[in-house]
């Protein structure tokens, strides 16, 4: 570990420590979205149990469902930091009890995944973001369940992984069922000391110590354990390898997938595909290719095959298999009746064939994880990087499971929602009508309180569409909400308008009319000033502000020069008479808190110079409190307060970054506070938190549903019943509940 890694290691642990334990307050959170979202980066159809399905995430962590799918349960308690899920196994006797490969190390549930604990015994330490050993494949013994063994990986490139603490590859050996784990060292051509991290492992279940492992230097074997390797790629492309597939009832035969390295984009897709061996890894060959029906210029990662969703073998017949596609080539999944002689398309990601209605999803061409069920064989499942689907009658009908369509065009939401929210906005006109904006799939609206929702885009143009960073409704004129939309890579953004709740957007103002493209504009005040003046304040993240008097038709940006630290503003708020912007500092000069009367005319600094507070990321002003969340980097982090308008302030919550802040119209303070880990979160405290008494002592809504609460990202109330209360989030959607 570096000097600075391991002086923000302590930093953190004595942080933790430094937090009080806050009393939970028992809640029940609902989540609310259309469904699917993130990468789908794992699936698992249960062994024991008919249509049990397990599902892991890229940002969501892990879901349950007991019905193929139809409905999904959030179950992350426990997890921590590791909310990327890249692989899932089932104890080979007991239902109940599961074992998750994630980011940052094992975990394990005796429950069905209601409860996790690490399983880090004999696994590096992790540093400040969680990251320790990214686990990429488990293999759990048929004959000795004590035994399970584990290897190091990570989804994308693995040899360029950042994630591991060790660097380079490594399998380790667990002989009391997780309690305890211990690395084998490999011999020969230490092939675990290259980087070469690994995709895919298997131990033949004839013999323990026979096992192979597909690395980013192609495949390797081992006869005594893992103690010695030798390379096993006799016929095997000279290329990194990826998942590995063992047949059931014979096997010596072997499937491996392989994926020429990235390269700069010179017109000619690069080489991927899949291998077999019949005698058990010793020699290979190359399948035939899968058909190329689609070809289109996309960009400089021109795969034949996604292979990361790899290959699946029917349990009773070596030689039938089912096959991902590539991205652009061959988009979706293929099967072989004769060990991948020849293929058929059976499904079509960008066309979708014999699917029911209710697939929204409008992006996710690449099959990127797959689960046959051993089970039944006719039952099949796949996710992509934000849908799901699944067929019970081998691949004839097909049904996407993410959400539920209904008659009326809308979608109800089954509970698997992946995505990273922006906003919630509530209609201040019509009750149980609701706004959600998203990362990547830009707005929807509900009219039933979240319950169901139908996704509003006509009249957005077309490269706009990716992202709703934030909505503000007219106060005087029902029906008429003003919105920001764009893309956060490239970063970009468009002012909007509609009139009639969402069904149609248009463009306000002439496209010169000064509004500043670049940035983010995930903040948007309309502020209303006492003497009835409309106002719109629009932050674009690193760049600064833009005010617009005349309701968005022109508009006058404030950057370097005119704007205090123009382009490390991450917050913004009002009180209806002043604008304030929360900023990470700049240059040795401390973050802080500034405010302009005249809307940026001229600014004052709300704290003090010499007061030191972490990176200002979340900003609410009501009257003369502010209540402010920061984050790590630039001073004392957590939630900080002033009752009197800046004048003095305190540190009302210790934790490793607070977000969301908001103070209720009875004066409740709220926010998110979240401990260290990839996404942040940890324990009790990677919790929505309240106080009921002006910031002295603060308490955690925490219940079902929507146990960690560390991916919390912003809050807001409801206008038309005051207990309810909205939660988006960095990889769960939306949340609701209501408040005690």
């Amino acid at each position: 570990m570096s000097v600075i890694g391991l002086s923000l290691f302590v930093a953190a642990a004595t942080f933790v420590s430094d937090i009080p334990k806050m009393e939970n307050v028992e809640v029940k959170w609902r989540n609310c979205g259309a469904g699917g979202g993130g990468w789908l980066v794992s699936e698992l159809e249960s062994r024991h149990v008919k249509d049990r399905l397990f599902v892991g995430c890229d940002v969501g962590g892990f879901y349950f469902s007991e019905n193929g799918g139809r409905s999904y349960e959030i179950r992350n308690d426990g997890l921590g930091s590791a909310y990327y899920v890249q692989c899932i196994k089932e104890h080979p006797k007991d239902p109940n009890v599961l074992i998750l490969g994630t980011n940052c190390g094992l975990y394990k549930s005796n429950d069905l995944g209601k409860h996790w604990r690490l399983l880090d015994k004999g696994f590096p330490e992790g540093d400040i973001y969680g990251h320790s050993a990214p686990i990429a494949a488990i293999d759990w013994s048929e004959s000795d369940p004590n035994i399970i063994l584990a290897v190091l990986g990570a989804r994308g490139d693995p040899s360029s992984c950042n994630l591991c603490r060790t660097k380079f590859g490594a399998v380790y050996r667990s002989t009391d069922c997780g309690e305890s784990w211990k690395m084998i060292v490999a011999d020969g051509e230490e092939i675990l000391r290259m980087r070469s991290m690994m995709a895919g492992f298997s131990v033949d279940p004839r013999n323990p110590n026979s096992m192979l492992a597909t690395t980013t230097n192609g495949v390797y074997r081992s006869e005594d354990g893992g103690v010695h390797w030798t390379r096993s790629s006799e016929g095997f492309p000279n290329f990194p390898a990826r998942k590995l597939a063992r047949s059931v009832s014979n096997p010596d035969i072997v499937y491996a997938g392989f994926r020429e390295p990235p390269s700069k984009w010179d017109g000619r897709p690069k080489r991927a595909g899949f291998c077999r061996s019949d005698d058990n890894g010793r020699t290979w060959r190359e399948l035939s290719p899968l058909p190329e029906k689609y070809s289109r210029d996309a960009g400089k990662y021109h795969w034949r095959y996604t292979e990361d969703g790899g290959i699946a073998i029917n349990p009773a017949n070596p030689d039938l298999l089912w096959a991902s596609g590539g991205s652009f080539l061959a988009t979706g999944l293929f099967k072989s009746a004769d060990g991948g002689k020849t293929w058929h398309e059976i499904f079509n990601c960008q066309y979708k064939p014999h699917v029911e209605k209710g697939d929204w999803c409008p992006w996710g061409r690449g099959v990127g994880s797959m689960s046959l069920s051993m089970r039944d064989p006719k039952c099949f499942v796949f996710g992509t990087s934000g849908t799901i689907f699944r067929t019970e009658d081998g691949g004839k009908t097909w049904s996407q499971r993410y959400s539920e369509a209904r008659d009326d065009g809308k979608e109800n939401t089954s509970g698997l929602s992946v995505i990273c929210a922006r906003h919630v906005t509530v209609d201040p006109f019509v009750k149980d009508r609701v706004f959600f904006g998203f990362m990547d799939v830009s707005v929807f609206r509900s009219d039933d309180n979240g319950r169901s929702v139908v996704r509003c885009m006509n009249g957005i143009p077309q490269k706009y569409t990716n992202c709703n960073f934030s909505l503000v409704p007219d106060p005087d004129e029902k029906d008429v909400f003003y919105g920001t939309f764009g893309n956060w890579s490239p970063s970009r953004s468009i002012f909007l308008k509609t009139v009639d709740a969402g069904e149609h957007w248009q463009r306000v103002g002439k496209e010169d009319n000064g509004w500043k493209e670049p940035g983010d504009s995930d903040c948007l005040q309309l502020v209303k000033t006492a003497d009835g003046k409309k106002v719109f304040v629009s932050l674009a993240r690193n760049h600064g502000l833009q005010f617009s008097f005349d309701m968005g038709e022109t508009w006058k940006f404030h950057g370097e020069g005119d704007l205090p630290h123009a382009k490390s503003v991450f917050a913004l708020a009002s009180d209806g008479t002043s604008v304030y912007i929360g900023t990470h500092g700049e240059g040795k000069d401390n973050a802080a808190i500034f405010r302009t009367d005249d809307f940026g005319a001229t600014w004052k600094r709300v704290t003090p110079e010499n007061l030191k507070i972490g990176k200002v990321g979340s900003l609410w002003v009501r009257g003369q409190r502010i209540l402010a969340g920061t984050s790590h980097g630039c001073g004392p982090q957590g939630i900080w307060y002033s009752r009197d308008g800046g004048a003095k302030w305190e540190r009302v919550v210790k934790c490793f970054r607070g977000v969301g802040t908001m103070i209720g119209p009875d004066g409740t303070l709220y926010a998110i506070s979240q401990l260290p880990g990839w996404r942040d979160s940890c324990g009790d405290h990677g919790a929505v938190i309240f106080s009921k008494d002006d910031g002295k002592t603060w308490k955690t809504l925490f219940g079902s549903g929507f146990v960690n609460q560390g991916l919390g990202s912003f809050i807001s109330l409801d206008p038309h019943n005051p207990k309810r209360l909205w939660v988006g989030t960095g990889g769960n959607g939306i949340m609701t509940c209501e408040l005690p």
